[in-house]
């Protein structure tokens, strides 16, 4: 079974927010991972990068533990959703938003995938909006949508690579 590490990368027109995830059949939010957002205009590479770094190495993949314990899926699962609708309320609040699904949705979205064991290079992919939500690129389409940075760069590299990645997204913006 591969072990990899995941963060969820989101730009609007007012902010960035970088969370870790926890991987659990999907990506969740993590309830014990690094999540953090700021104004758009302090968003600097450095910022992405180092950011985006510890959000990864907070990332969980706990497949193989609820394999064994499958009877902390619930609690688990409570404490990611409950951990996910604290932090965009803040959002919400912070940046005077709608509601934290607007939050969401609203943003330029990136995908990060890292197989921690057998690489040091971090997989960016850049999504395209589709009204509720973000989504990939049908293959035939995806050219120029996937990134790649070694988790051994420097912040400000990492910072720089996510945002070509954020650039070749198709964001949900009102």
């Amino acid at each position: 079974m591969t072990k990899r590490k995941s963060s969820f990368l989101y730009r609007s027109k007012k902010f960035y927010a970088i969370i870790s995830s926890e991987i659990r059949g999907g990506n969740n939010f993590s309830s014990n991972g690094w999540a953090i957002y700021t104004d758009r205009k302090y968003a600097t590479p450095q910022w992405i990068g180092e950011n985006f770094r510890r959000a990864l190495h907070t990332s969980d993949d706990m497949n193989e533990h609820l394999q064994y314990h499958p009877e902390d899926r619930e609690g688990i699962t409570e404490k990611s959703n409950q951990a996910f609708y604290d932090f965009w309320e803040k959002i919400v609040e912070d940046f005077q938003i709608k509601d934290w699904r607007t939050a969401v949705i609203r943003t330029a979205r990136v995908f990060s995938s890292w197989d921690y064991e057998n690489t040091d290079q971090i997989e960016l992919t850049a999504t395209r909006g589709s009204g509720g939500g973000h989504g990939a690129w049908d293959l035939d389409k995806n050219d120029g949508k996937v990134f790649h940075v070694s988790i051994h760069d420097t912040d400000e590299a990492i910072g720089e690579a996510v945002l070509k990645a954020f650039d070749a997204c198709k964001p949900n913006y009102a």
